[in-house]
């Protein structure tokens, strides 16, 4: 009897054997089938396009970007991209995002159409099948700025300047505090140094696309401040102070990092671990960055392309900006007028295209005017400057100017004795100042965010209680 047993359970054992195998064999002709019906099918199954922008409002120097889920064959997108009304502007391919940048400014208020024809390839050699097209407007350049100033935690702010009644939108909601902050040039983006527990600060995006925000780089142990874009959006560089925690020594010196924005990956800009560094600028081209190093008592400008440094020696500890076009870097330094006991503040340009750094004064030595900030125009030509006339003694009062770079005459443009202005902003046009300005000898007066139209002298106030204002373009 159990003889039996044992056989009808081998027999039970074969028999389930062969279930599974027919079973296993149906699954592998499954797999076969797809298989061979995706190869018969190939490109009709086609590339999909995952994400687009911009949409909605955007910046008039807003870059076009679609984003696929197979990296692209960059040949295959010549001549597939549109843009109605037409608009110059250049077309490049990193990976599986196509870009389209615009040579000039795009119309404010203008309603654009973007069409992707089919026919665009992945490396796979697969096809975007059908055309894809969608509208965007071009706002009018916005005013970022942080407030408020009289309480201990400020977040960012946006404002219209062009509506009178507007009434500023909060962009963040920072339970500690921003602590500094830089715009992307085309307007997408905001990067800014958020305030953490411990002094700890961590940098952080806002998407003006999305109307959302993100943490680019935590700083666990130090304090991540003075953010600057790189023009292309894909690098921000950065002060970096370590705070001791674990020690008790207090915050060390500043240091210059990058941080990649695609993969948020930080390292230091120089290997030498002793290089100090502040306030960081990005030239036009994202070739070179300036930064002020103490240790060696100067601005030090860092080429990337030739992976060189070179020295402005300037004892003042200040960086300026580049001009637009690239070719000037501007720097203070500090004079004793002739025959008086008075010291003054001009303005140096260095010629960064020179290979020996060419220094010109930006107004002659006699000049009795004290040169507090310098701000570009987008032509390179001219500058706008705050300015202290020779009558004015105190450490208050700077008025602004209209310098010509060629002659160095200066031209008042808002000159008040009852006010000090400063942190001059310029719209992406050359045609619109932002600034901050304070009423002197007022009780109770807050520092205040001003407009100033050039070519009608219109003046009016944005806000109060308010600083450091950036064009949103």
């Amino acid at each position: 009897m159990a003889q039996k047993r044992s056989l009808n359970w081998i027999g039970y054992t074969y028999s389930r054997f062969d279930r599974l195998d027919l079973g296993v064999g149906l699954t592998i002709l499954a797999l076969l089938g797809a298989i061979l019906l995706t190869l018969l099918r190939g490109d009709h199954v086609g590339i999909s396009v995952r994400r687009f922008l911009p949409q909605g409002l955007a910046s008039s120097q807003t870059v076009i970007q679609i984003a696929f889920d197979e990296p692209l064959d960059p040949r295959s997108v010549e001549g597939k991209l549109s843009l109605t009304p037409e608009a110059a502007g250049a077309l490049s391919v990193v990976g599986n995002q196509l870009e389209w940048r615009p040579n000039s400014p795009l119309q404010q208020g203008q309603v654009y159409t973007v069409r992707l024809e089919a026919g665009v390839r992945a490396q796979s050699g697969r096809l975007l099948l059908e055309a894809h097209a969608w509208q965007f407007r071009v706002r009018a350049p916005q005013v970022v700025f942080m407030a408020p100033v009289d309480q201990p935690v400020q977040n960012l702010f946006l404002i219209d300047p062009n509506q009178p009644d507007a009434q500023p939108q909060q962009l963040t909601f920072s339970e500690l505090g921003v602590l500094s902050y830089d715009v992307l040039p085309d307007g997408s983006r905001i990067v800014y140094s958020e305030l953490g527990e411990l002094r700890t600060a961590h940098l952080r995006l806002y998407d003006l696309r999305t109307n959302s925000a993100l943490t680019l780089l935590e700083c666990r142990t130090a304090a991540c401040t003075t953010p600057a874009w790189r023009p292309d959006g894909n690098v921000v560089a950065f002060e970096r102070s370590e705070l001791n925690l674990d020690t008790g020594a207090g915050p060390g010196a500043p240091r210059i990092w990058l941080v990649d924005v695609n993969t948020g990956i930080s390292r230091p800009l120089f290997a030498d671990n002793q290089r100090l560094g502040y306030s960081p600028r990005w030239s036009p081209d994202g070739a070179i960055l300036a930064s002020y190093d103490a240790n060696v008592g100067g601005i030090v400008l860092f080429d990337f392309e030739n992976n060189r440094e070179r020295l402005i020696r300037t004892p003042q500890g200040e960086v300026g900006q580049f001009s637009p076009d690239g070719r000037w870097l501007f720097f203070p330094k500090i004079i004793q007028l002739a025959g008086t006991t008075r010291y003054v503040a001009h303005f140096v340009l260095v010629d960064v295209q020179s290979e020996l750094l060419v220094q010109r004064d930006l107004i002659p030595d006699s000049d009795p005017n004290n040169d507090v900030e310098l701000a570009w125009l987008p032509d390179s030509r001219r500058l706008i400057a705050t300015r202290r006339p020779p009558e004015i003694t105190t450490m208050q009062g700077a008025q602004l100017h209209l310098i010509d770079l060629e002659t160095g005459a200066a031209t008042p443009l808002v000159t008040d004795s009852d006010y000090s202005s400063g942190q001059v902003a310029v719209s992406p046009s050359g045609e619109q100042l932002a600034f901050q300005r304070f009423a002197l000898g007022q009780s109770g007066a807050r520092p205040q965010i001003w407009f100033y139209d050039l070519n009608t002298s219109e003046l009016r106030l944005l806000v109060n209680n308010a600083t450091l204002p950036r064009w949103l373009p």
